[in-house]
């Protein structure tokens, strides 16, 4: 079975860890933490159409924001929802990763950048040089 970055773990490969968060569920959280006061749901629609580049159902966003509340990584405040320091610990640990990576591959560039061309094509590195 195939799985992409942002299905749930199936239930049968074990217990969930606090920061089991999909990538649709961390871009939600982190557009719910940078909003000034509490956001509302329409608020997180729009964010995210625009910086995801494309339409989101209603229904997709419905579902993602059920489970990060039942996650307690959200909270619900009147009509609004706010992070909880259940969710910064739990999106904390996943941008700490995605940082990581992201510095690991500008590492590897600058690595890469560094190399002799002519040198790298002789030890067959970097064909794409």
């Amino acid at each position: 079975m195939i799985f992409t970055a942002n299905d749930r773990r199936p239930a049968a490969s074990g217990a969930r860890h606090e920061w089991d968060m999909s990538i649709f569920e961390l871009a939600i959280f982190v557009g719910t933490d940078r909003a000034k006061t509490p956001a509302r749901a329409d608020f997180l629609s729009e964010f995210l159409a625009g910086w995801i580049d494309c339409k989101i159902a209603v229904e997709d966003i419905d579902r993602a924001l059920s489970n990060m509340i039942d996650s307690g990584w959200l909270a619900v405040v009147g009509e609004r929802l706010m992070p909880t320091e259940k969710g910064r610990r739990a999106a904390g640990v996943l941008l700490n990763g995605v940082i990581g990576m992201v510095d690991q591959a500008d590492a590897a560039e600058r690595r890469f950048a560094n190399v002799d061309r002519a040198e790298a094509r002789k030890k067959g590195i970097g064909s794409w040089f």
